[in-house]
């Protein structure tokens, strides 16, 4: 029988960044503390925020995030810089400044 999974969210600051980190934190509610050996962090790729390993439950209808979970782990994914829930750099809101610059190279280089 699974226990009684706890969900957490928090927007963390990154230090000397100025940006948040979304982390969430899945554990069962029966366990009050768990050591280094019980605890868990997992990082996403570099295509798929932390909602895949946390919300998505191919597996018997739960996640991996919960499986860990109900295994007794304190278990936390987080979403790097620019990455699903976290911030992204102000960078990379435009339009990349190289571009134009490196497409006029390459097109002398051709012709």
């Amino acid at each position: 029988m699974a226990s009684t999974i706890d969900t957490r969210e928090f927007r963390t600051p990154l230090p000397n960044a100025g940006l948040n980190i979304y982390m969430r934190n899945k554990r069962r509610a029966d366990i009050a503390s768990f050591g280094p050996e019980r605890t868990l962090l997992m990082v996403h790729g570099a295509t798929y925020p932390a909602r895949a390993s946390s919300s998505i439950s191919p597996i018997g209808g739960a996640s991996w995030m919960d499986h860990l979970a109900n295994a007794g782990f304190d278990v936390w994914v987080m979403d790097l810089p620019g990455y699903g829930r976290s911030d992204r750099q102000k960078e990379m809101d435009g339009l990349p400044t190289r571009l134009a610059r490196s497409s006029r190279q390459i097109r002398r280089s051709l012709l």
